[in-house]
């Protein structure tokens, strides 16, 4: 990678005008060669946390090579897997506008962009914005490349996760109700976008009050999801975290507990103390211990993970503002049985 850092320089301070689009074109060729694997598989990450900072400059949305826009789409995904989703929708958003403009808002690459951008304000908690650009996206989506397309889809899917987080949990059911049939007609059951719309309609499941079928078909999903993508992987991850507040709300608190301190320990390893998929988690554990009665334990373990959330995350973000409102109730639980 010597060779792209030099190239950057060169055609930064050093070459004429004329020569400049060349050796930049070379740089975005060779870096194309060297795209990493998923960038949802931590195992990955260390070599898109290499390529990203060559990605940013050499204008991938200036780009008329397809592979290297291709990588662009999969580093913005890359940023917010790694819990970076302000640095994701600030790329995203120069690619989403740029390529509207020069391939067209139907565009695959174009709509890959939206997705990116989409997830990263979902991320940051800005579910208003999300909403409009998925309903945007998935309009175009369908449109452009058909209702089946597994672009399309996981832009309906994630339109549905961001309904379920405005509220609206109905809706967010019956959208991801309908992707996940595609899914499992286009892709398959057993394949990671099939699983991943799975794990949402049991949370929508869960929303509105059908605890027992959201249990039923997260034990199901998580199951699915150790054997394809194994126990490490972020979104086993998520699955077991998801299938203990099912637990939880039917009362098998000693399986729920379980379940959360194996799943916070394992995103501890592979995302790191402050990744915000760990936070959730440890918010997760501190409600089921407030709830087996152990609330001191709660106490501290919710303290850290709200000074952590707001360090992160920011005071206004929704995570950190649930994280809060737990503190409190655990705090209030505590001063009333002392």
């Amino acid at each position: 990678m010597t060779s792209i850092g030099a190239s950057q320089s060169i055609i930064r301070d050093h070459l004429p005008p004329a020569e400049q689009e060349i050796v930049l074109e070379h740089a975005r060729a060779l870096l194309a060669r060297y795209r990493p694997d998923d960038p949802e598989d931590p195992a990955g990450w260390a070599a898109w946390s290499r390529m990203v900072p060559h990605l940013f400059a050499v204008a991938p949305d200036a780009s008329g090579d397809h592979d290297l826009r291709e990588m662009a789409c999969d580093a913005g995904w890359y940023l917010i897997e790694r819990g970076e989703a302000q640095a994701s929708a600030r790329f995203s958003a120069q690619l989403y506008a740029q390529w509207q403009k020069t391939l067209g808002p139907r565009h695959a690459q174009t709509l890959a962009a939206a997705r990116d951008l989409a997830r990263a304000l979902r991320e940051q908690g800005d579910y208003a914005d999300a909403a409009r650009l998925y309903e945007r996206a998935t309009g175009e989506a369908e449109a452009g490349l058909g209702p089946d397309d597994p672009l399309a889809l996981r832009l309906k899917h994630g339109s549905a996760i961001n309904l379920h987080l405005l509220g609206r949990d109905r809706e967010a059911y019956a959208l991801q109700k309908d992707a996940f049939e595609r899914y499992e007609r286009v892709l398959g059951p057993r394949h990671p976008h099939t699983l991943h719309s799975a794990n949402h309609m049991a949370v929508a499941l869960h929303a509105l009050g059908r605890f027992e079928e959201a249990r039923d078909l997260h034990e199901e999903t998580y199951a699915r999801y150790r054997e394809v993508l194994g126990d490490d992987h972020p979104d086993t991850l998520r699955s077991a975290n998801n299938l203990a507040v099912d637990l939880r709300t039917l009362g098998d608190h000693d399986r729920a507990h379980t379940l959360q301190i194996e799943a916070l320990s394992r995103r501890r390893r592979t995302l790191g103390e402050d990744h915000p998929h760990t936070l959730q988690s440890a918010t997760s554990l501190a409600e089921t211990l407030h709830t087996m009665g152990r609330s001191e334990e709660a106490f501290r373990l919710q303290k850290e993970t709200r000074d952590r959330s707001i360090k992160v995350l920011g005071a206004h973000h929704p995570d950190s503002l649930h994280a809060s409102r737990n503190l409190t109730n655990i705090q209030e639980s505590l001063r009333h049985s002392s």
